[in-house]
């Protein structure tokens, strides 16, 4: 499907796309393979829009008379579907890689039906397309950081599962993913608006816009993935300080008991010289003697905070 935005947005034909009136398109990679010769696009740039290429990555290209951006669509939703964007002087073609269902095909349609074909221009078209992208990606962060603050309070209230590590960890890679993903957008946009190839003519005010959306985004990542470094080493002393607690009571056992472990010992040796053997109170003496010492000992330990 193309459009042309004159004095309203038509749709329109690829031979009727020219550079001399802004013109939009989406396509799949079917359908790209038939019209990319026409539109003088690289072979190896067609490779990488094939269903299952191999090894595809985001990135920026920037041929002699057109820009190439390969991205990754549905960050916040998940879908991980791939598109292209191939600009040329006052065209654009979305090639989706994803299928005919997925959010490509929604976020393009929303795009030119949103545009004004009054003030219409190859980069405020390219950066409302590129926003439509992102524009769930700030529920996405809001969403991360709810759950980091959940992770938090269960740190707090002693209430962490086993699996709060695992937790954690997925939440670095999905925040290390978003901002890779911005930093290639903030490539993109910077790349763009530089106009190296000089396919766009009008101003490139709506990309810098664009890139400073991204950046806010990408600072927003990195603040959540420096939350969560704190949060994990918090769960480490946490951890660190329950070891401590555990030991110190095992401490406190031993410290009571050995005592009596010596006593034990000691009149356990049954020597016939021993005067206690043959005494009649010899037995209770024992008792009261270990009593005392246990008592002597929990003071001691208390005085000191030791239990």
């Amino acid at each position: 499907m193309f459009y042309r935005f004159d004095d309203d947005v038509t749709t329109a034909d690829i031979g009727e796309i020219d550079s001399h009136m802004l013109s939009a398109g989406y396509v799949l990679p079917d359908e790209f393979k038939k019209i990319y010769m026409r539109l003088r696009i690289s072979d190896s740039d067609v490779k990488l829009c094939a269903p299952g290429a191999p090894q595809f990555k985001e990135h920026i290209k920037t041929a002699e008379d057109y820009s190439a951006v390969f991205l990754k669509m549905g960050i916040a939703e998940k879908s991980g579907a791939g598109l292209a964007v191939f600009i040329k002087k006052n065209f654009m073609l979305v090639v989706d890689l994803g299928g005919n269902d997925s959010l490509v095909r929604k976020k393009f349609l929303e795009t030119v039906s949103e545009a004004s074909p009054i003030n219409a221009a190859l980069p405020k078209l390219l950066a409302a397309f590129f926003t439509k992208l992102i524009e769930n990606d700030g529920m996405l962060i809001e969403k991360t950081a709810f759950n980091i603050n959940r992770l938090e309070k269960a740190v707090f209230s002693n209430t962490a599962r086993s699996d709060f590590n695992f937790k954690l960890l997925q939440i670095k890679n999905e925040l290390l993913v978003l901002k890779n993903h911005y930093k290639r957008l903030i490539e993109v946009a910077e790349t763009l608006a530089e106009n190296e190839n000089e396919i766009i003519e009008d101003s490139c005010k709506a990309l810098s816009v664009f890139a400073e959306k991204v950046k806010r985004l990408r600072e927003d990542a990195d603040q959540l993935r420096d939350s969560v470094n704190h949060l994990q080493d918090a769960y480490s002393s946490f951890l660190e300080l329950k070891l401590n607690e555990t030991m110190k009571t095992f401490t406190s056992v031993t410290t009571v008991f050995f005592p009596l472990t010596l006593i034990v010992g000691w009149y356990g040796m049954n020597f016939t010289s021993m005067p206690e053997v043959s005494w009649k109170y010899g037995y209770i003496f024992v008792i009261l003697l270990s009593g005392l010492v246990v008592g002597t000992i929990i003071l001691i330990l208390k005085k000191h905070r030791g239990i």
